[in-house]
């Protein structure tokens, strides 16, 4: 089936580069080879402040908590959006230094997953077909069969249509992996099977078996395929010459974020928590946007403005306003 993208809109749009930054030749901004910059281990827990600067109290962080109507297990005090994703915040939320998560995006997540970030900013266009190898035998050896299988699947029903392109909010793909059992295992099943960063473009037929489109993308399960890439391989520190593997011993992996960062109740595969979920789910979207052509402080040292608000600590029982203290802690 031809996809649903026009001549004109292929040749309208430029194709976007998801190149390394710190993998580039040439002029590296000088701020992004400092040691701090290209530091990715997890800084001390955040601390609760307004946007003031004032320390926020129990009740304060419940009501507002509460009104994002996070997950359970995404204790975050804020609600991103798709749009303009505010990088001191961010870094708060992933426990870096704001030059360190742009370098992270920009580098790091673009080096794990670049197909997958082109195929997802590209808008799911099939024009990207030609980076999906045409052999499989020499780059997922040992692979476990639940991965080969689904891997064979991909190549096999790679002539598929794309979907209606639509936005798909952060929260909103942690709930549906939640609340989808067939997706949720299929996630668990790559998270569990694989071994080397690969594009993983997947369709509704394999997460739900009697569905007529068989051969539509799936947006969901294809965005979150390649931000668990994010988890299973980053490193802390930066290494032109790293190659990423799940179980190497020759870098510290970053993940899974330790205690005193979010929630902690790891449901994803047994291995990540749902907050470690979120947050890579933001960086593939933090680097999507910062690519894209209407960008231009990509070069730009971050400024700390916006204030990260920290983390309403369930495990804690802290006391809680009366209004909402029927809640149900996960």
């Amino acid at each position: 089936m031809a996809s649903t993208t026009s001549n004109a809109d292929e040749a309208s749009e430029q194709p976007i580069s998801f190149d390394p930054v710190l993998r580039r030749r040439g002029n590296i901004a000088p701020w992004r080879q400092t040691l701090q910059a290209t530091d990715y281990r997890v800084m001390g827990a955040a601390v609760c402040l307004s946007a003031d600067g004032v320390l926020l109290s129990p009740e304060e962080k419940a009501a507002l908590w509460c009104s994002f109507n996070h997950p359970p297990g995404i204790l975050v005090l804020h609600r991103w959006r798709n749009g303009r994703l505010p990088i001191s915040q961010l870094a708060g939320y992933n426990g870096m230094y704001g030059d360190a998560l742009v370098n992270f995006t920009d580098t790091v997540v673009c080096d794990i997953i670049p197909q997958g970030l082109l195929f997802v900013a590209s808008k799911y266009n099939l024009a990207v077909k030609p980076l999906l190898p045409g052999d499989i035998s020499n780059i997922l050896p040992g692979l476990a069969p639940d991965m080969a299988t689904l891997y064979t699947d991909i190549l096999s029903r790679w002539d598929v249509s794309a979907p209606a392109p639509r936005i798909i909010g952060p929260t909103e793909l942690v709930l549906e992996y939640t609340r989808t059992h067939t997706l949720k295992s299929l996630i668990d099943s790559i998270v569990d099977s694989l071994t080397v960063p690969t594009f993983l473009p997947i369709t509704r037929n394999m997460i739900i078996k009697t569905d007529d489109e068989q051969d539509i993308i799936d947006a969901p399960a294809t965005i979150l395929a390649h931000a668990i890439q994010i988890l299973l391989f980053a490193p802390t520190r930066w290494n032109p010459d790293i190659v990423y593997r799940r179980n190497s011993s020759e870098y510290t992996h970053r993940y899974p974020t330790p205690a005193g960062h979010g929630g902690n109740i790891r449901t994803v595969a047994g291995k990540y928590s749902l907050e470690d979920l979120h947050r890579s789910i933001l960086l593939m979207y933090l680097a999507i946007f910062r690519r894209k052509s209407d960008f231009r402080g990509f070069d730009r040292h971050p400024s700390q403005v916006e204030a990260f608000l920290g983390y309403f600590d369930v495990p804690a029982r802290e006391p809680i306003p009366d209004s909402i203290s029927t809640y149900t802690y996960p």
